[in-house]
């Protein structure tokens, strides 16, 4: 005797043979029977035929299918309200696997995005302390060519000194031990020892 499940089996002048449950009135409401009965009359051999709003509870839904050749026609019909319950209950199980698993989907992906996010800040940061070293090390090696060329003039220099030190006191020995009255003697040796103090 439900009201939400209805099968049947009619003529096409709309005389019915059987119903499923047979104590059931013919609870389809009239605009299902008026399509039902234009698709017969159109000779249509199946189709499905929709009352009422979705979403509304009330109305049914009729699926039909002529038997081959014959002039009969199967129905199958249930209510909008029981089609709409079936399918609450079922989603409400995917609901209760499926929010909990989009949720932890969506925690994964903020993790991983703030992971990502952490890993490019650090490779930034080495990307820089890289270039920070690359600069060092440049001016360190700078610093180090200076230092040798330094080092290297101030050999040259001490050497070149020494030897004009000893060539300075030797003209100073000759110029003691020689007769320097002589003026161009005197101008030789001056020129020596000017040329010694400006080297």
């Amino acid at each position: 005797g439900s009201a939400q499940y209805a099968a049947s089996v009619l003529r096409e002048d709309g005389t019915i043979l059987a119903r499923y449950p047979d104590t059931a009135e013919p609870s389809s409401p009239r605009q299902a029977d008026e399509l039902l009965a234009n698709a017969i009359t159109d000779k249509a051999t199946a189709g499905v035929i929709a009352s009422g709003q979705a979403f509304s509870g009330d109305g049914r839904i009729v699926a039909y299918q002529r038997l081959a050749n014959y002039p009969v026609y199967v129905t199958i019909g249930r209510t909008r309200a029981a089609i709409e319950r079936e399918f609450l209950e079922s989603m409400g199980g995917y609901a209760a696997i499926g929010v909990p698993a989009s949720i932890g989907l969506m925690l994964l992906c903020l993790v991983a995005l703030r992971r990502t996010r952490r890993e490019q800040l650090a490779l930034a940061q080495a990307r820089d302390a890289i270039a920070q070293r690359a600069q060092i090390e440049a001016q360190l090696h700078q610093a180090q060519k200076l230092e040798a060329v330094g080092l290297l003039t101030a050999g040259i220099a001490h050497d070149f000194n020494n030897l004009l030190t000893i060539v300075s006191g030797n003209i100073a020995l000759l110029e003691a031990t020689l007769d320097t009255s002589e003026p161009r003697r005197q101008r030789f040796i001056a020129a020596a020892i000017g040329g010694c103090e400006r080297a």
